[in-house]
């Protein structure tokens, strides 16, 4: 007995001391991801604000920081729980919700899209110059269909510049993606990516699903039981009472908070969140939470190689970027980052061998490549503080 009871006070010796340990490693690594922001700001006077969740079950680290103001007219300062327009970092979801219609026998991704899509789109896509009997789904989540990309078009952005209030519909945006660009090649040999084609993945989950697009990600996804309750489909459905303001974001000097969001709304981008909820959700999908079945996440990440086209295609890819479905496979200091970017400044991530996701708002638009240098730093602290406790 006397025996047991000092192998008991060892242990709880032992335990309490690694907690204070691991707690102190906690503490040090939150104070360097927040100074971290602070001297961001500081050293980016064109920056309004910035966001980050980092979210670690396996290290028991779930921190959120932001700095800087989240409206320049009132200055008043960020919270890093105000949610964002996710724009196309939305792709995940999508993709995602495409693979749980799969799981649930509801489609196949091999299969053409003239077989999921309403007629008049398909018969859009025809007189665009397309045959939908040899694009599949497949294709579209991996953007090598073909179908030009009305959203990256200098066009498009003139005609939602010129009419910021004007109401978009997923037909409209298909027409023209038609009327404005020819397409890129012939599906499968050429990747370019396409918010065109994630437009019609949108419809294919409304119609698969026999749901609205809002509905059908909340549910197929689980919003409810991960707790996602800073996440929503702008304008397709209420806005949670939870949820605080929107931050504000900018393009240059543009407050583009209050454009319409149908501009950006349909399946290529239309998500509002938090970075708590966008890490939270790159941490259920990568853990078994989302899908039912392993090989949709397995087929998920698996990277394309295309023959042809942009930056994606042949082996190397580029910057030691390649696309999956919904994800980029990317590399950093020897590990591997599944992640999406968006349009506004945003992107959400998982590092596998870490356990690790994250989440980043940047609310400046044209601050893309400071962004980065911003994730690749927090990375840094991130990576330092699990070497240091080896």
């Amino acid at each position: 007995m006397k025996k047991l009871s000092t192998l008991l006070l060892l242990f709880l010796v032992y335990h309490n001391t690694f907690s204070a340990i691991s707690m102190a490693y906690a503490n040090e690594l939150e104070d360097k991801l927040q100074t971290t922001l602070d001297r961001f700001i500081a050293d980016n006077a064109e920056i309004p604000g910035v966001m980050v969740s980092i979210i670690s079950e396996k290290r028991n680290l779930d921190w959120q920081g932001a700095a800087g103001v989240s409206d320049l007219k009132t200055q008043q300062a960020i919270k890093s729980e105000q949610p964002v327009r996710l724009a196309s970092t939305t792709k995940t979801y999508i993709a995602a919700a495409i693979l749980r219609l799969k799981e649930q026998g509801k489609l196949s991704l091999d299969k053409p899209i003239s077989q999921y899509l309403p007629s008049d789109q398909v018969k859009i896509l025809q007189d665009g110059g397309y045959n939908p009997d040899q694009i599949t789904t497949r294709h579209l989540l991996t953007h090598t269909s073909g179908i030009w990309d009305h959203a990256s078009s200098q066009d498009y952005l003139e005609a939602v510049i010129s009419d910021t209030t004007h109401h978009w519909t997923r037909v409209e945006q298909l027409k023209f993606a038609m009327d404005k660009g020819q397409p890129y090649g012939k599906p499968e040999e050429f990747y370019h990516y396409s918010d065109t084609g994630y437009i019609l993945l949108g419809e294919i989950v409304e119609r698969r699903s026999g749901k609205p697009l809002a509905v059908a990600l909340r549910t197929l996804l689980k919003f409810n039981a991960l707790n996602l309750n800073n996440t929503w489909l702008e304008t397709l459905e209420t806005r949670p009472q939870s949820a605080l303001n929107r931050a504000h974001q900018y393009m240059g000097d543009m407050d583009i908070t209050e454009w319409n969001a149908t501009m950006d709304l349909y399946g290529g981008g239309g998500l509002v969140a938090t970075m708590p909820d966008l890490a939270r959700f790159f941490q259920a999908l990568f853990k078994g939470k989302v899908f039912d079945k392993n090989t949709s996440l397995a087929e998920m990440k698996t990277t394309i190689l295309p023959e042809h086209g942009g930056i994606f295609y042949n082996k190397s890819g580029y910057g030691n970027y390649q696309y999956c479905m919904g994800l980029y496979a990317s590399h950093y200091r020897g590990y591997t980052i599944y992640q999406h970017g968006g349009f506004w400044n945003t992107i959400g991530a998982y590092i596998p061998a870490l356990d690790v996701s994250f989440a980043v708002a940047v609310t400046q638009q044209h601050a893309n490549e400071k962004r980065k240098k911003l994730v690749e730093d927090m990375l840094d602290a991130v990576i330092g503080s699990v070497l240091e406790k080896k």
